[in-house]
């Protein structure tokens, strides 16, 4: 394959030469052996209680002679007892292997078509067990670091929040147009749909919520009623 160079250049430039070079620079950078395995909790206790995170590191010996260290996050349904009757009206990792499989893939060659190089807002999906794990990328390894949800953000940071969400949005409504995704692919929303499961889930929420404000707000807690509260809940869901 010859090139002909942009006008007012006399040389011509072979692409073959170039092409064996990617060629060569995928083919160095293939895993062959696998050198140390790492395995460690990845949460706290408590902030998943759907599932368990793992981070695992694998060092591998890369075909070209280098070592590289890869990095993933594998997450796991936590299986048995009352989680499982909330995972099946909730249908959590089926639809979340589906959006890492499907729809964000779909979402990355949109931002190749329109040629958009700001980074990307998911982390790449490796695989996953139907319906148990999931296999990501470990984004923390790339230097990206995520926030204490128990503490306030700053501007910067909702704003970023506020701009991910507008890619979203404008992405999945481009797919929906051209007909990639399907009113089905909206999914399950019990907020809107399961008026039974919302009373139950909700309740629950601000019974917990009447117990940490007595509890864990120090004089501000003492100053409210635990019980007059929790005699509110069957007025805050009608």
């Amino acid at each position: 394959m010859v090139c002909k160079m942009a006008e007012g250049s006399e040389h011509s430039l072979d692409t073959n030469w170039l092409v064996s070079l990617l060629k060569k620079s995928f083919a160095d950078q293939k895993p062959s052996v696998v050198v140390n395995t790492e395995v460690s909790l990845a949460s706290a206790v408590g902030e998943n209680f759907l599932s368990t995170v793992h981070r695992v590191k694998i060092t591998m010996l890369l075909k070209g002679g280098r070592r590289k260290r890869f990095s993933f996050m594998v997450k796991t349904e936590i299986p048995g007892g009352k989680l499982d009757s909330v995972m099946g009206v909730l249908n959590t990792f089926p639809i979340e292997c589906k959006v890492y499989t499907i729809i964000l893939p779909m979402m990355g060659a949109l931002m190749d078509e329109f040629d958009d190089k700001r980074d990307s807002i998911w982390s790449n999906c490796f695989g996953y067990r139907p319906y148990t794990s999931l296999v990501m990328e470990d984004l923390s390894f790339e230097g990206y670091t995520s926030i204490d949800r128990t503490k306030w953000q700053s501007i910067e940071q909702a704003q970023i929040v506020l701009r991910t969400l507008a890619r979203f949005h404008a992405m999945s409504k481009i797919l929906l147009a051209r007909g990639l995704l399907t009113e089905d692919d909206r999914g399950h929303n019990l907020f809107v749909n399961d008026t039974k499961t919302f009373r139950v889930l909700f309740s629950s929420t601000l019974k917990v919520l009447s117990n940490v404000i007595k509890t864990k707000w120090g004089q501000n807690g003492k100053t409210l009623d635990r019980e007059s509260l929790i005699t509110q809940i069957s007025y805050v869901i009608k």
